[in-house]
């Protein structure tokens, strides 16, 4: 370990039970290394699921038709996640090979910046914590894959690591660093940026510490205003790139407008009952902590076990410290979307996860054999009760190919585009955001007709202007644009908007896929219409 350490000044407990301690958790600590490189090398051969295919389809119309979020891509979310989905088809492609080689590749980029930062602690703590995250995190299967919430964790690692670490640095970079790289998360997911004040504490108390930064108020004054500044670098440049090609008004409507419907949904898609009884339901939704409880009592241990030690360096004791304030932080962040879905948890349970992992600290060798047994014991008892192998890994133990996904209603619905489709023809899904149309769409390449990629925007809030002009446009460049398909999801268990002011009524759209359109075919959960006058003279159309 490295001389500032806290594992540096006591290597080895003494006694035969601190050396059979030490070796059990070397022993454990390979293994689970060794499960994490399987499950990485098993999961080149999933499939992508749920919403990346949706944003890798943004990429491709990005990168390949110069599509511009908003003003030609109806998207709720903000730019700086179109733009690196636009990076990443340009790079990977847009199959599943691709997806799964620019997943573990972000997913190694995190896993390293969490070693260089937190082996200052201790390098059999910051094994841990990459262990036990990528475990953690490819346990979730394909679903969890490059969610918004996961890829913001890696600019946080990284400021985290600018904070703390790299003393070459000079102090004017440094700052500068800790502010665009939360700058860029928030373009991601705004309140990513919960945590920027942690860090930049960080960053000042490291830089004091090694008598670069001034002690004096107008020092820190300096430096948290470079810090701004570099936060602000990243949000102003996607508002130029907006800007530039025209689509800043658009953006500024569905940030004004659908961001605030969109916050007053529920995890299950219903209307928040106003009031009191929107707080309780957030209050319950937030008590479950994403089902990561067991990681925060780990941690919790942890910061105790470790700031326990005497010899612990204080720069390492204040990064603890600034470890448990991101925990406490990022708990609260997903208050903010009030969903609740489990990669809303992702950075909690990243920092969970390193602050847990404080229970491998090395001990002092005076210590009681409980007191260094406990900590051991709970961290592996939680790695026990949190790490699961995902329904991926058991198809391929099984020798299964993996799952199709949808239970194979996207393999289907590609397939009919890809006999049928002509290369001028254009396609309009009638689908939520899991639904699996825009990722059968992806894989034929399919361009869409309108710039509504989901249906979910005109089922809520019907009553207002605004989602009232919504549909006239929809209907409006639906006919401009003479789709050939319009591909509708069916399904049952369809997640329909429920609650206050919704519904599932849309008039004028079935009166367009009436008059104009026929049924062609019928699969399991889904309907493929195909407008009448592409066709060979014959109206109407038959059911296959």
């Amino acid at each position: 370990a490295p001389t500032n350490s806290a594992s540096s000044h006591s290597p080895h407990p003494t006694g035969r039970f601190g050396t059979l301690c030490d070796v059990a958790t070397g022993v454990a600590l390979t293994v689970f290394s060794t499960y994490l490189l399987a499950l990485a090398l098993m999961s080149l051969s999933w499939r992508m699921v749920h919403d990346a295919p949706n944003y890798a389809y943004i990429g491709y119309l990005m990168q390949h038709l110069h599509y511009v979020p908003y003003r030609d891509i109806f998207e709720v979310n903000p730019p700086g996640i179109c733009l690196l989905n636009q990076a990443y088809v340009s790079i990977f492609g847009y199959d599943d090979l691709g997806f799964r080689i620019a997943d573990l590749i972000w997913l190694g980029a995190i896993l390293t910046t969490t070693w260089f930062w937190l082996r200052q602690v201790g390098r059999r703590i910051a094994w841990g914590a990459v262990v036990l995250f990528g475990v953690e995190y490819l346990g979730f299967g394909s679903v969890m894959s490059m969610q918004r919430d996961y890829l913001a964790i890696l600019p946080i690692s990284a400021a985290i690591l600018v904070a703390s670490s790299l003393p070459k640095l000079n102090e004017f970079t440094r700052y500068l660093g800790i502010g665009v790289l939360f700058g860029m998360a928030s373009t991601i997911k705004p309140h990513a940026a919960i945590g920027l004040p942690a860090v930049l504490c960080l960053g000042l108390f490291t830089g004091e510490a090694r008598g670069v930064t001034p002690g004096a108020w107008a020092g820190r004054i300096r430096a948290s205003t470079v810090s701004i500044v570099g936060f602000a670098i990243p949000i102003v440049g996607v508002m130029l790139y907006l800007l530039v090609n025209g689509a800043l008004p658009a953006f500024w409507e569905i940030a004004t407008r659908s961001w605030p419907h969109y916050v007053q949904l529920t995890g299950n898609l219903s209307m928040a009952k106003p009031g009191f009884g929107h707080i309780t339901s957030l209050v319950r939704g937030y008590m479950r902590f994403g089902g990561q409880v067991p990681w925060l009592f780990a941690g919790l241990a942890g910061v105790f076990v470790v700031l326990d030690q005497p010899t612990l360096p204080k720069t390492s004791r204040v990064l603890v410290i600034i470890m448990a304030l991101l925990t406490l932080l990022y708990g609260i962040y997903p208050v903010f979307s009030g969903k609740f879905w489990p990669y809303h948890w992702i950075i909690f349970t990243y920092m969970a996860i390193t602050l847990g992992s404080l229970c491998l600290v090395l001990q002092p060798s005076q210590i009681k054999r409980s007191a260094l047994l406990g900590p051991l014991l709970l961290i592996a008892l939680t790695a026990a009760v949190q790490v699961h192998a995902p329904r991926e890994f058991w198809f391929q133990i099984k020798g299964l190919p993996p799952a199709a996904p949808k239970g194979g209603r996207v393999d289907e619905i590609a397939e009919f585009l890809r006999s049928h489709l002509r290369p001028m023809d254009r396609v309009q899904p009638l689908d939520w955001t899991g639904g699996g149309v825009v990722q059968a769409m992806l894989m034929v390449r399919a361009r869409v007709a309108t710039r509504y990629l989901y249906d979910e925007e005109f089922y809520h809030h019907v009553s207002t202007p605004y989602v009232k002009k919504l549909r006239r446009e929809f209907v409006r460049d639906l006919q401009a644009s003479k789709a050939r398909f319009i591909i509708e999801v069916t399904m049952e268990d369809k997640p329909w908007v429920s609650g206050r002011d919704t519904t599932r009524e849309f008039p004028e759209l079935q009166q367009l896929l009436k008059t104009e359109y026929s049924v062609v075919l019928q699969g399991n959960g889904y309907l493929i219409h195909e407008r009448r006058l592409n066709r060979t003279g014959i109206p109407g159309g038959s059911v296959h």
